[in-house]
């Protein structure tokens, strides 16, 4: 029996020298191996939350809570790897290892001994929590261990100094890393009792709201969100989980233009791209619309109205290829797929529900984009079908007819091209693109001055300062 407990506390004293003690003392040289490695532990997960959703383990709410979780570990590891490659202090913590590796040196052959005594003994309790929340947390117990006696000394130097914000401050940080929202929320409202806080508190305030809250981006975390932007504009979480608020209000396009403008001011090798491309992808396809149809938009200037979630299918999408590519070169393959795709289920849904307006609309739209006027003609004739007193599906058809002329090489547009015309000036004369067309239809027709008469109607209405007056007088000279 000695022999044997010998045996075993040499065993418990190598491996804590080898395993805990070493560990400790050395330098934390592979922070950012480490971060990179969570990275990729990180994107594994989502995707095993999509599958788990998929096969119907997880609820779309369950499968939603996880990636917030989850895409707020990405940006946390993302910042501290940025740390350490700054050359900043180490994590809190560090100044207590040495302190650490001696008092484990000595608990841990010690417990070897009382764990030697109970082995096996029957009724011996068991400690199932904390091993789950470790595992929850992608921690070993150790860790989990070490982050509560962190808390746990925090708490006290808190109390000790209520008027000490720092300290507040790092009592918050320490719960919040032990997923402890609620608790973390109120060490943060008295750091922010004390005193005005940085952008990224306020982002941290705002995270933990969301947690606390089991994914829902509440008021509180929004209003957080926008105090964090008002400090720091370019705040990668604030703006993040502003996008995912709107999403959650149902506000999809908004959605894409918060998380279409965070992606253009990313770095390219920014950990968060990834999954914020997909998550771009996924209410896209909610949408059945492309991302890149929607202009990016900063939520400070949706919030502050200077700006709207606006969707311009063909501009937006032929500047991003503009500045992408060289001229002509169009999309790219990915590109042409995933719209094709999107395309697709839009008429496959359409096919079922032909009486679907805004559908028809959407359709056509795609198609101009993808250069298929005279599939836009299709789409859009059947739209003005469904509401013939609809001025802008004849004013689309009528520009789709012309494209199909200009792509086939015609010298004036189908016949179809002046009855449309003809329908949308009986409902709207005085319309600014009725004036237009209709100056377009008489110019093509040879009757010069009916189309200098409508289109100086229109040039009346035009602000002279602007491009389109300019334009507009260009086509009115050449009709002299």
């Amino acid at each position: 029996m000695t022999v044997q407990i010998v045996f075993f506390v040499g065993l418990a004293v190598a491996t804590v020298g080898l395993f805990v003690v070493w560990p400790l003392l050395r330098r934390p040289a592979a922070s950012a191996i480490r971060a990179d490695y969570d990275l990729r532990v990180y994107r594994d997960q989502l995707g095993e939350v999509e599958r788990d959703r998929d096969r119907g383990l997880l609820t779309e709410a369950q499968a939603e809570a996880a990636r917030v979780e989850i895409q707020r570990r990405m940006l946390a590891a993302d910042s501290e790897a940025r740390a350490m490659a700054a050359g900043q202090a180490p994590l809190p913590g560090h100044k207590t290892r040495r302190a650490l590796a001696a008092l484990l040196a000595v608990l841990v052959p010690v417990g070897t001994l009382v764990m030697y005594g109970v082995l096996g003994t029957p009724g011996m309790p068991d400690f199932p929590f904390e091993a789950q929340q470790a595992k929850r947390m992608g921690l070993d117990e150790a860790k989990m261990a070490e982050l509560k006696r962190q808390e746990q000394t925090l708490a006290a130097a808190a109390d000790a100094n209520p008027q000490d914000q720092k300290r507040w401050l790092a009592l918050a940080e320490a719960r919040a890393a032990l997923r402890e929202s609620a608790q973390a929320l109120i060490a943060f409202d008295k750091a922010v009792a004390l005193g005005p806080v940085a952008a990224d508190v306020w982002a941290s305030i705002g995270e933990a709201q969301v947690l606390a809250s089991d994914g829902a981006v509440s008021e509180q975390a929004r209003a957080a969100f926008v105090n964090a932007l008002r400090l720091s504009r370019d705040d990668a979480r604030s703006r993040y989980y502003l996008g995912l608020a709107r999403v959650q209000d149902g506000d999809n396009r908004a959605a894409l233009a918060i998380w279409r403008d965070l992606s253009a001011s990313s770095p390219a090798d920014a950990p968060w791209m990834g999954m914020l491309r997909a998550r771009m992808g996924q209410v896209a396809r909610q949408e059945n619309l492309p991302p890149m149809a929607v202009k990016p938009v900063h939520p400070l200037d949706l919030i502050d109205g200077k700006a709207t979630a606006e969707v311009d299918a063909g501009s937006a999408m032929r500047a991003e290829a503009d500045a992408n590519r060289k001229p002509g070169e169009g999309f790219s393959g990915d590109e042409k797929q995933m719209i094709g795709s999107m395309v697709q289920r839009l008429k496959d849904r359409l096919a079922s529900q032909p009486d679907d307006y805004n559908g028809w609309m959407q359709l056509g739209r795609s198609l101009t984009v993808m250069k298929d006027p005279a599939g836009a003609v299709d789409a859009y004739g059947k739209a003005a079908a469904l509401k013939p007193t609809e001025v802008e599906p004849l004013f689309n058809l009528a520009t789709s007819l012309i494209d199909v002329a200009e792509k086939t090489g015609q010298d004036q547009p189908d016949p179809q091209f002046f009855a449309v015309v003809a329908k949308a000036e009986a409902l709207a004369p005085d319309s600014a693109d009725v004036l237009y067309l209709g100056g377009l239809a008489a110019a093509i027709q040879g009757d010069k001055a009916l189309a200098k008469s409508k289109w100086t109607r229109l040039l009346s209405t035009l602000p002279k300062d602007g491009p389109a007056y300019q334009n507009l007088q260009g086509q009115i000279d050449s009709l002299q």
